[in-house]
């Protein structure tokens, strides 16, 4: 996925985004009613004539009860921030051998995580897309 991005016209660097620290690219999501952190684990600046554009990649742990949750969070923050500040922001997990993606900056797909309650759900998205 990262060599992917990189290899991609524009890229110009990557950070590995390390949770819980100061510094740390963070995105707020809710279980049970408790509010959470979720900490995407890439981020890669791609340059475009003199615009600089963040996509956010978050490969994801399907074994987690909260992967639901978190892609909501995430789809929330792309429907609030992504237009605006952002490429790509996406979800990403292996299906059978493929890689799949969910790019919830897109408004299509974005409506349909929104509407995500459980993690079988989810998977449906993946394995649909």
């Amino acid at each position: 996925m990262l060599a992917d991005a990189l290899a991609e016209k524009g890229a110009v660097g990557w950070l590995r985004n390390i949770p819980r620290q100061d510094w740390s690219f963070c995105v707020p999501y809710e279980l049970d009613g408790e509010d959470r952190a979720l900490f995407p684990d890439f981020l890669v600046f791609r340059k475009s004539g003199s615009k600089l554009t963040v996509d956010v990649y978050e490969p994801h742990a399907k074994a987690f009860d909260d992967g639901w949750a978190k892609a909501v969070g995430l789809a929330k923050f792309a429907r609030d921030h992504g237009d605006q500040h952002f490429g790509r922001i996406e979800l990403i997990t292996k299906v059978g051998q493929k890689m799949k993606r969910l790019n919830v900056n897109d408004p299509v797909v974005r409506k349909k995580v929104l509407a995500v309650s459980n993690n079988q759900h989810l998977q449906q998205l993946f394995e649909e897309a």
